[in-house]
């Protein structure tokens, strides 16, 4: 399976590990434009995304404002609302058809209670899940939209042509248009 041959590289897991924790890992999958997670729903654990892609996003004065983009080998959660339990402060919306596997947090904390290692993969996962929401969220910040734009296409080539222009011009906070100007100027600049 290919989750077990991800989380090998983080922790090497025992038989007796695997067995706690497979069974209460459940494939979820979203058609596109589906919503995963919403403002009125509670996060209830660690997703790590087989295929596919969404976008994380908040609602400003009646707009949509994209603040990050999730695709294949990486985890997610929404740290605040699984250890408080309140609702989530984000949508959560597939751009392409999306699986991906939910290990439920309360089967993660049991498993702590049993291994050292389980414990050791539960927090490597949400650290790599926060590391991967701040490390988006930081490229977006304080940076003007051109070199945003640069970096992102720097550090995510294969996702700036999956991701609608519209969602990644609210990424960047600019008009989808400014976007498209922004881009052919520099497939000129850069040919």
């Amino acid at each position: 399976m290919q989750f077990l041959e991800f989380i090998q590289d983080f922790v090497p897991l025992t038989f007796q590990d695997v067995e706690h924790v497979m069974p209460h890992i459940q494939l979820l999958e979203f058609d596109r434009k589906e919503v995963i997670l919403g403002t009125d729903e509670k996060c209830k654990g660690v997703y790590y995304i087989i295929e596919g892609l969404f976008r994380i996003y908040t609602i400003k004065d009646g707009n949509e404002i994209n603040v990050a983009f999730m695709s294949e080998d990486e985890f997610f959660t929404d740290y605040e609302s699984l250890v408080t339990g309140e609702n989530c402060k984000c949508c959560i919306e597939t751009i392409e058809k999306t699986r991906m596997l939910l290990l439920p947090y309360d089967k993660l904390l049991e498993g702590y209670d049993k291994s050292h290692m389980l414990e050791r993969l539960g927090r490597l996962m949400v650290e790599r899940a926060i590391v991967n929401m701040i490390s988006l969220n930081n490229s977006a910040s304080n940076v003007k939209a051109e070199q945003k734009y640069a970096e992102f296409e720097e550090n995510n080539r294969e996702l700036t042509n999956r991701i609608p222009l519209k969602h990644l011009a609210s990424f960047f906070g600019i008009a989808p248009e400014s976007l498209s100007r922004l881009r052919k100027y520099r497939v000129e600049n850069i040919s």
